[in-house]
């Protein structure tokens, strides 16, 4: 999008002069394209402003009304956040917000051929004048010639003529210029009913700058820029090398700080200890058909997991937030009831399994840098709680067995993954998980009597509780489940 270019040579009064009768002017601070023209533009802005005098009516950037919906963007900060190319559009957005009748935007660029100072008289109505002038760093005198276009532009001493008219509209030039005109008044609406988010439509990018290229700034006579707009001076870099607008890149850099975040994850399969093995085995006297001995074993085996988990988080920081999540687990059930009639030669049955949902709660702290890049990594670290299900909601065994507690685990986790913006509001991750188990209760064992159950029965001798720990701990190291602090296994005697 860009603004009728209008060349304007000095003639006598003419037709004109009724559609330049301006009253209202806005005089944008000048642009510098290159960082070591700031303490120059600074210079052609005192000497406007003194040529400009008093007995004209001049609208102040501060009287401005501000952009944004939360009104938090001022006029120059709005200016100095144009994106590049754009800065007469710019002005004419901020002159119309301002109800100003004309508008004045310098700028400085460098050639080879030296410095020019581009000046853009805009009539809000829809036609623009650009003047080159060639000053070679020599500003005196420059603010008095550029109020002196300016009056003579007002008093109707100026002749414009539509470059882009093609000669084939020779014959008509007023109405080809008419229906140009038009065109560019409906491109200058539409640029201001979107004037916050222009950036999103730029045409093209700034040259990238480096680090390196900020100690151009440091030392001038004048403030850097990114003083002004309230940034860092790595984060202004930045955000001109991004090519967005400065509301859309503060927005981003706030990042998750404030932020209300609601998460689901869509499916999550895992390897590890997460199979509950039940073994129930006991015997009966063949006469009277009473149980004698007894034994219930409970562990955890390799197995898979599919998970869902909700999660709700607040951000305390720009690249931190804190959350609590939670959700359900399916896992497996192994399990096996046998029955021993001594004397008698019964086979013995196999496992059978089946799937079961656990449920799993925790908390984390997950760290996100780089908050204005449409993709980032992500590392969190947190605790979780996992139970699996009461064998009474599973199992079925005969009256008098003991139903021992739920398998548990307290897992440290870690997670390394990315996440993609694919909205304001929306963003897609993916992680991977490794929980370490710091505290749990995974081997369990009752036994009762025993004198009459198979010698390869799943157990271990009475009367030697931590030998017997120490087994079961190491044959979960083997299956990948960390020794430290596996709970005491619960034996009980029966009398």
């Amino acid at each position: 999008m860009r603004f009728l270019p209008l060349l304007a040579a000095l003639t006598s009064p003419a037709a004109h002069a009724a559609e330049w009768s301006l009253d209202v002017i806005l005089v944008a601070p000048t642009d510098a394209a290159d960082p070591e023209l700031a303490a120059e533009a600074e210079a052609i802005d005192q000497a406007i402003r003194t040529a400009m005098g008093t007995d004209r009516l001049v609208v102040a950037l501060d009287d401005v009304p501000r952009f944004g919906r939360d009104a938090d963007l001022d006029a120059l900060t709005y200016l100095r956040s144009c994106p590049e190319g754009r800065y007469t559009d710019c002005a004419w957005v901020v002159a119309q917000r301002g109800q100003a009748d004309v508008a004045v935007a310098p700028r400085l660029t460098r050639t080879a051929d030296g410095t020019v100072f581009e000046v853009a008289f805009l009539d809000v109505e829809g036609a623009v004048v650009r003047l080159d002038l060639p000053i070679d760093h020599q500003t005196e005198g420059v603010g008095a010639r550029v109020v002196g276009m300016l009056d003579a532009m007002l008093d109707g001493q100026m002749t414009l003529s539509d470059v882009r008219v093609a000669a084939d509209d020779a014959v008509d030039p007023d109405a080809a210029s008419t229906d140009a005109r038009r065109a560019a008044q409906a491109e200058m609406a539409e640029l201001a009913a979107d004037a916050v988010d222009r950036g999103d439509r730029e045409e093209g990018r700034r040259a990238r700058l480096r680090r390196a290229d900020l100690d151009r700034w440091r030392g001038a006579d004048v403030p850097p820029p990114w003083e002004g707009l309230g940034l860092p001076a790595d984060s202004w870099r930045r955000w001109r090398n991004s090519g967005k607008s400065l509301p859309w890149w503060r927005a981003k850099a706030q990042g998750r700080q404030g932020e209300l975040m609601v998460s689901v994850s869509l499916i999550t399969l895992a390897s590890g200890p997460w199979a509950t093995r039940h073994e129930v085995w006991y015997s009966i006297d063949p006469v009277s058909l009473e149980r004698e001995d007894t034994l219930v074993v409970q562990d955890q085996e390799k197995g898979l997991l599919r998970s869902w988990e909700f999660a709700l988080g607040g951000g305390p920081l720009p690249w931190m937030d804190l959350t609590v999540y939670g959700g359900p687990r399916i896992t497996t059930w192994q399990y096996r009831v046998q029955r021993i009639v001594p004397g008698e030669d019964d086979p013995i049955d196999p496992l059978a399994d089946r799937p079961v949902t656990t449920w799993h709660v925790g908390g984390r702290v997950t760290v996100a840098p780089f908050p204005t890049l449409p993709a980032r990594p992500t590392f969190a670290v947190g605790a979780e709680a996992w139970w699996s299900e009461d064998r009474t909601r599973v199992l079925e065994v005969p009256e008098g067995i003991p139903s021992l507690p739920r398998n548990q685990m307290v897992l440290m986790v870690t997670q390394l993954g990315g996440e993609v913006d694919i909205g304001p509001v929306l963003r897609a991750w993916a992680r991977v998980d490794l929980g370490i188990p710091v505290s749990a209760r995974v081997a369990q064992v009752f036994e009762s009597g025993g004198t009459n159950l198979p010698e390869d029965r799943p157990t271990v001798a009475l009367g030697h509780r931590r030998d017997r720990e120490g087994q079961i701990a190491r044959g979960l190291a083997r299956r990948g489940v960390d020794q430290a602090d596996r709970g005491v296994v619960d034996e009980e005697a029966d009398g």
